[in-house]
């Protein structure tokens, strides 16, 4: 899809693209993007909210925590 992408976006007239929430926990989408030539040109604190479930001795709970999130761009010109 990745690679459709750079081809048709060019080609439809776009001179640049950005993606604005990549999920700094997303590593194989960040390794896409990065082996595809897009830089990481900046990042937002604690963009997005996740939910995680913690084991414990007394079962199962729910901990909610924030992840950082890259902001990516390649120029097609």
């Amino acid at each position: 899809m990745a690679t459709s992408f750079l081809h048709y976006a060019p080609a439809l007239g776009y001179r640049g693209s950005v993606f604005n929430l990549v999920y700094a926990d997303n590593t194989a989408s960040l390794r896409i993007w990065d082996t595809l030539g897009f830089q990481r040109v900046g990042l937002i604190p604690g963009a997005g909210k996740r939910t995680r479930l913690i084991g414990t001795d007394k079962g199962e709970r729910r901990e909610d925590y924030y992840v950082d999130a890259h902001v990516i761009f390649k120029s097609f010109v």
